[in-house]
């Protein structure tokens, strides 16, 4: 064999290597603790069927599958304690309260966690491993809406994540507000802080936080005000992004949305992912920039 064919024939292998092998790391935020990528997706279809131990899981599965509706043109089906089924809840008391684990295979995906935000981040991460046209408010065609074979054991480095606001929670539309804690709520951010206090506020104004701090509440996240904690990771949000939030319909920009979520991603990384991994990850940007296209649509 001459020279230049044993060096095409390098490169041809190398070629195929990269074809074959999985990457070695999701493009997701935050980067999970533990992954191991593994050949082959799964995919969704009108047939995928979640199996859930109880209401309570099947609530947090609803997450997953309501984003189906629209844009993929169906919706996996939910069922409690079916054998058989292509997705399935398994509680294990071994894992921490936040913390997951997901199966990946081409024949199936299989859930772990202990409670409720273990499973209902395992789902925010599903979902992001997803196409980001799932996101889209109409039908998307052409589209193979699948997730690549892995292993993921993950967790978070602080178990309080923590936006603070000094804008007035007053002065914050509703709307925008809700799309706040969407957005905070994918990338596992678990509080909202205001730092002017909400007991002293008029009863409209009571009443509007009261719904939200229950919508809050089904996202995994706290509404908490006054004097900030110690405990955990707290983050501000710039200045210039606090004025985007005050806005009458932050929904109408989309640059508005994806300058929101790329500093909510930043504090998501910090505050959940193990630091060897994300400090000087030259990936961090590029990972960004994909889940930006998340917000594309009008909703989250």
């Amino acid at each position: 064999m001459s020279f230049r064919a044993g060096i095409y024939s390098i490169f041809f292998i190398m070629i195929l290597v990269k074809c074959i092998l999985p990457d070695e790391k999701p493009e997701i935020i935050p980067f999970p603790q533990q992954s191991v990528s593994d050949k082959g997706n799964f995919i969704f279809d009108e047939t995928t069927l979640i199996s859930v131990e109880n209401k309570k899981q099947a609530v947090i599965a609803q997450e997953l599958t309501d984003i189906f509706h629209q844009a993929a043109g169906f919706s996996p089906r939910i069922a409690i304690q079916k054998k058989q089924a292509d997705i399935i809840f398994r509680t294990n008391m071994d894992l921490s309260a936040e913390h997951y684990k997901l199966n990946i295979s081409p024949s199936c995906i299989l859930v772990e966690a202990s409670g409720d935000k273990g499973f209902f981040y395992a789902m925010q991460t599903l979902r992001l491993l997803l196409p980001p046209a799932i996101n889209s408010q109409a039908s998307a065609e052409n589209i193979q809406w699948s997730v690549p074979g892995m292993t993921i054991h993950d967790g978070p480095r602080y178990n309080n994540r923590t936006v603070v606001l000094h804008t007035p929670f007053s002065l914050i539309p509703e709307n925008n507000l809700k799309e706040l804690i969407d957005c905070m709520a994918m990338l596992k951010i678990n509080r909202l802080h205001f730092i002017q206090e909400l007991y002293d506020i008029t009863p409209d104004i009571q009443l509007g936080l009261e719904n939200m701090t229950s919508y809050a509440h089904s996202k995994k996240i706290t509404i908490s005000s006054g004097m900030t904690r110690s405990d955990g990771m707290i983050s501000n949000l710039p200045f210039h992004v606090e004025q985007i939030i005050r806005k009458s319909n932050i929904s109408n920009s989309k640059d508005d949305r994806k300058l929101l979520f790329k500093h909510l991603a930043s504090i998501a990384e910090k505050s959940w992912s193990n630091p060897l991994e994300t400090e000087g990850n030259k990936k961090f940007n590029k990972r960004v920039e994909m889940l930006a296209l998340y917000i594309g649509s009008n909703t989250l």
